[in-house]
């Protein structure tokens, strides 16, 4: 082991510290083993700091401390797995990156956030959100205290999590522009992405020109040059959101209209279309994409998505479908009237698990977040696309209807869907007609 990295593991009293079961004794154990030529140590080794310091992505008080380690042997060459790395820093300083998109972080109202929970007065905000039981409060009392306690205690540990991870900008911005390997590169990228710096003078606005260098250098790999365009697409937004400006937006903006031109590879134009949706900047071509991208899982081909048999492209940890889903989620589909039909159109030859994934997709677009009531929803009240949602799903054939997930799905936005003609009749369609067609197809074909 690199002697920096043992005396950083030595500097530390980790018996006083503690993670998700008491002491964190175990923890510089765990994380020499991530050192380890063998990747069943080192898979066990993440496995048990997943458990332990980063327990169902709760930061603890130790997991601060693991971060100078962990940025430390980054540094290092040989280092086995350095992508590996990069990804476990980033998701000990946000818990589920993927939860932070399509708009990055804004580091300023998390900031905001953990001095509100702090502060007198939001005790008492708190207390009256967890009283609405008149007749439960005594007994709850020590529920409230503890649950208050607990709130401010994790807030408290994210936020220095993240501060820890933010240190280790200037290196990520390193490996970018200086590392060979195709792999560590878009994950520097990916890492940048998350630390916009606070204001007009963040250090961290310097992430923007090692990654703009990226953009600029001909011949550059389909997925670093596609975690840039990300990561400067989340970086400005962040900015502009902070300060109403951001350096270098023209320029931006031009290079995402000619990343995003039909002879580019699919991924780079998947990259520069959820960048400019991020910006305001879109163009219906941008919104297309995200439509294929939605109705045709194959439209960014798996080789330029995937470099490895561990880590794929870095954002929302590869899924191109949700991460499409989410960006086309922030605009009014009113205004792109042929996405509808891209996207309806392709339920008929998608197996079941894709239509019902599909499915989620379209119905939030069509209808919002999941409603927490379970009124039932008013046929008179849909709109043009949320009835030409649900009619093309009650117009599917029976192979898609058959088990309950279908229904199931539909009954979580409040529209019948206790049967394939039940779902018909609320829509004014023909009932009894199985929809099957005369091909015959089997459900076990249809997957």
């Amino acid at each position: 082991m690199d002697p920096a990295a043992q005396r950083l593991l030595d500097s530390v009293n980790w018996a006083s510290l503690h993670h998700a079961y008491g002491e964190a004794t175990d923890v510089p154990d765990n994380l020499r083993a991530l050192l380890s030529p063998k990747t069943s140590d080192r898979s066990n080794a993440y496995e048990a700091l997943s458990s332990n310091i980063f327990h169902q992505a709760t930061r603890y008080e130790a997991t601060a401390y693991a971060v100078p380690y962990l940025l430390k042997i980054l540094e290092n060459p040989a280092t086995p797995a350095r992508a590996s790395v990069i990804n476990y820093l980033v998701d000990l300083a946000l818990g589920i990156p993927s939860t932070f998109l399509p708009h990055g972080v804004n580091i300023i109202a998390w900031r905001q956030w953990t001095e509100k929970i702090y502060a007198p007065g939001y005790e008492a905000e708190y207390y009256a959100e967890h009283d609405k039981d008149e007749n439960q409060r005594k007994m709850r009392e020590y529920v409230r205290h503890v649950g208050l306690e607990r709130q401010r205690r994790y807030a408290k540990h994210e936020l220095a999590a993240y501060d820890a991870v933010c240190a280790g900008v200037p290196l990520f911005q390193k490996l970018l522009e200086e590392e060979e390997d195709v792999e560590i590169r878009a994950f520097a990228a990916y890492a940048l992405a998350w630390f916009p710096g606070e204001g007009a003078g963040g250090r961290n606005r310097s992430s923007a020109g090692a990654l703009q260098r990226v953009l600029d250098r001909e011949g550059e790999d389909i997925l670093v040059l596609s975690s840039a365009i990300i990561a400067l697409g989340l970086l400005n937004g962040c900015w502009k959101d902070a300060d109403g400006v951001s350096d270098g937006m023209g320029n931006l903006i031009s290079r995402l209209r000619e990343y995003g031109a039909s002879t580019r590879p699919s991924l780079v134009r998947f990259a520069a279309a959820v960048s400019a949706v991020r910006l305001l900047h879109h163009r219906p071509e941008d919104v297309s994409v995200l439509a294929c991208i939605l109705a045709d899982r194959s439209f960014v081909p798996k080789s330029d998505s995937q470099k490895s048999n561990d880590l794929g492209f870095p954002f929302h940890e590869g899924d191109l479908f949700q991460y499409s889903g989410k960006a086309m989620n922030t605009l009014n589909l009113g205004d792109y009237p042929g996405v509808m039909s891209t996207l309806l159109d392709a339920f008929p030859r998608l197996g079941r698990v894709e239509a019902f994934e599909l499915a989620e997709v379209e119905l939030e677009l069509a209808f919002g977040p999941r409603p927490e009531d379970e009124d039932g929803r008013q046929v008179e009240s849909l709109n043009e696309i949320q009835r030409r949602t649900v009619t093309a799903l009650a117009e599917l054939a029976m192979k898609y209807w058959r088990g309950a997930v279908l229904g199931d799905i539909l009954e979580e936005w409040n529209i019948p869907g206790g049967s394939r003609d039940e779902c018909r009749k609320y829509m004014g369609l023909p009932v009894g007609d199985t929809g099957e067609g005369s091909d015959g197809e089997s459900d076990e074909e249809s997957e």
